[in-house]
């Protein structure tokens, strides 16, 4: 039987922070509005579906305004036993949250050193998507 390969151009024009807290996502999501001065309010879920059977769902606080898009996902879902189950970016276990940035007129250098004030933030590091296993998960 013949094998015939789908070919895509997907885009990954957004640049994608990586956040290690403590912090619930809520809290995070209110000291990143007092630090940069938006607003990331609550959305659906982020889904990503692996197949029929396997799909994760991680929190997602947006702020969308004039071709500006800031996303703020978990990276871990958690068990009831209060450890982590799954993970948006599984070679990166050790972030919390990531941010994703997307848009003309975004400084990622002065935003990230905003956002290195926040109290309870206790590293924020710029990571190149194009690096990533599972990039994917990031598509909207």
């Amino acid at each position: 039987m013949k094998e015939i390969k789908l070919k895509s151009n997907i885009s990954y024009d957004f640049s994608l922070l990586g956040i290690t807290s403590s912090l619930q996502d809520y809290k995070m999501a209110w000291l990143i509005n007092n630090s940069l001065k938006i607003h990331l309010s609550k959305c659906s879920d982020h889904i990503v579906e692996y197949d029929e059977i396997k799909k994760i769902e991680v929190s997602c606080f947006q702020y969308n305004n004039h071709g500006t898009l800031i996303k703020c996902l978990r990276n871990k879902v958690y068990k009831e036993n209060g450890k982590p189950q799954e993970y948006l970016v599984p070679e990166h276990k050790h972030f919390d949250f990531f941010l994703l940035l997307e848009g003309q007129d975004i400084d990622v250098t002065n935003l990230t050193n905003k956002l290195k004030q926040i109290n309870g933030l206790e590293f924020i590091t710029t990571i190149d998507i194009m690096k990533m296993k599972s990039r994917e998960n990031f598509i909207l």
